[in-house]
């Protein structure tokens, strides 16, 4: 037994004052239950693979929002580099009426405030994103980051670029220097 289900089931046998009767059920419980619920969950692996792959379901399917939006960005030098503020997705041709089996796939991320203005919405959204398209006319591929340069996926996500070349940086090395900069007592801050 770990040492969880000494806790566990001591604190259970003394709230729910327990008899020697019921040490033979909580005892079956541990001996018996655990590990066949162990070995069943091991047997539910190779179960999975046999029936997802077939369907070429083995590729990574998640929920783009709760798993890459507002995600902090490390780049390749283990620096934070900014955060996800929004994905480009790529549609399966007809979907969803004839998109089969297939998803959309996630092309790319897109960082950086013109990205983040867009997903606010509203005057104040619409503001912000004519403000930044105003201030850096051209391509939009700046914010823009390929997924074929990420690196991993977890509770951040990394990737192989410097910072440097991240929009979100540049945005907000600027930020630092040209407003945080100006108030009294943050010249000396370690970056």
């Amino acid at each position: 037994m770990t040492p969880y289900e000494v806790f566990f089931f001591s604190s259970g046998a003394v709230e729910e004052h327990w008899t020697r009767s019921d040490l033979l059920v909580n005892w079956s419980n541990v001996y018996i239950g655990f590990p066949l619920g162990g070995l069943l969950s091991l047997a539910l692996m190779p179960a999975a693979a046999v029936t997802l792959e077939p369907r070429q379901m083995a590729r990574r399917v998640f929920d783009a929002a709760l798993e890459l939006l507002d995600r902090q960005i490390i780049d390749a030098e283990g620096l934070m580099a900014g955060n996800v503020d929004d994905v480009e997705l790529t549609l399966p041709e007809g979907w969803p009426e004839q998109g089969g089996d297939q998803l959309p796939t996630v092309t790319a991320l897109l960082s950086g405030p013109g990205v983040m203005a867009e997903r606010f919405g509203g005057r104040i959204g619409r503001g912000w994103a004519e403000l930044h398209r105003r201030l850096h006319p051209g391509p939009r591929e700046q914010g823009r980051i390929p997924i074929g340069r990420v690196v991993e996926i977890g509770s951040s996500v990394r990737v192989d670029l410097p910072r440097q070349a991240l929009a979100s940086h540049r945005f907000e090395a600027w930020f630092r220097d040209h407003v945080v900069a100006k108030i009294p007592g943050a010249g000396h801050a370690p970056e």
